[in-house]
C-alpha cells in the first residue's frame, strides 16, 4: 500500500474501497494481489524494452496466470496508444472528492489462460511494429558508431532487424543516390555531417552549410523527420 500511495495514487481510485483494510491484515488473509510494473525510460541501458517484456512475461505467465485485470495509469500519449491498440479501454473512476480519473482497463479475469497468452502476444506485436519517429531515428544515429549501444537502441525500440541489417538500412538511407523520398540530398548531407563526422562541432557544421546555429537545429529536425518517414516507408 505505501508503494501504491507514493508512486501510483491514481491507481487507488480503480481498486476496491476495501483495499485500505488490507493495510492492517496479514498477507495470508488478502484476496487481491496487486502487481505493479514500472516502465522503463528511453535510453536506459539497464531496462530496455526486451528486459521489460521479459519481466512482464515472467510475471504474467508464472505468477499471475489468467486471472488478471490490467490497469494503466500512465499519462504518456504514445504508451497509452499502444495499450489501447492491444485492447485496453478508457474507464472513468471517481476520486475521493468526486474528481474524475480516467485510466485504461483490460479485464482478463475469467477469460482463461489461453486468452491471456493471446493478449500478451498482441502487446509484443504492437510495441515492435510502431512507426519510427524523429527521436527514434536520432537515437539510432547517435549510437551508429558504437555497436553495443546501437544494439541496445535496436532492442529498446523493438526493431526486428539485427545489428548489421539495421546499420545497413541506415547507411543506405544516408547515402543512396538519388535519395529515398521524402529524404532530400540536402537532408542526407546534413545528417552525415552531424552524425558520421563526429569530429565536427555544431559551429563548424553550421558554417559548412552557410546557416546559423539555430537554423542548423531547425534543418536537422526536419531532416530527421524525413529520415523517419523514409524508414517507415521501407518497413511497412
Amino acid at each position: 500500500m505505501p508503494i501504491i500511495e507514493t508512486f501510483l495514487p491514481r491507481l487507488l481510485h480503480a481498486l476496491s474501497q476495501d483495499i485500505n483494510a488490507y493495510r492492517d491484515q496479514p498477507p495470508e488473509l488478502a484476496d487481491t494481489c496487486v502487481t505493479v510494473f514500472f516502465c522503463y525510460r528511453d535510453n536506459d541501458p539497464v531496462y530496455t524494452a526486451e528486459a521489460v517484456r521479459g519481466m512482464v512475461l515472467y510475471d504474467a505467465l508464472v505468477l499471475l496466470g489468467g486471472a488478471v485485470r490490467v490497469i494503466v495509469t500512465s499519462t504518456d500519449p504514445p504508451f497509452c496508444r499502444v495499450m489501447q491498440a492491444v485492447g485496453l479501454r478508457p474507464k472513468t473512476f471517481r476520486g475521493p472528492h468526486g474528481t474524475p480519473v480516467e485510466l485504461l482497463v483490460g479485464d482478463k479475469r475469467g477469460k482463461g489462460f489461453l486468452s491471456f497468452l493471446v493478449y500478451i502476444e498482441r502487446l509484443i506485436s504492437s510495441v515492435s511494429s510502431h512507426k519510427m519517429t524523429r527521436e527514434d531515428m536520432e537515437r539510432l544515429l547517435c549510437a551508429l558508431a558504437n555497436p553495443r549501444q546501437l544494439l541496445v537502441e535496436i532492442r529498446s525500440l523493438g526493431l526486428k532487424d539485427n545489428l548489421d541489417t539495421t546499420k545497413m538500412h541506415l547507411m543506405q538511407l544516408l547515402t543512396s543516390s538519388p535519395p529515398i523520398p521524402p529524404l532530400r540530398k540536402q537532408s542526407q548531407d546534413l545528417l552525415k555531417a552531424a552524425y558520421l563526422h563526429r569530429e565536427w562541432s555544431v559551429a563548424q557544421i553550421a558554417t559548412h552549410f552557410h546557416v546559423s546555429r539555430s537554423s542548423f537545429y531547425r534543418h536537422k529536425r526536419k531532416a530527421l523527420e524525413e529520415l523517419a518517414e523514409a524508414w517507415n516507408a521501407r518497413h511497412q
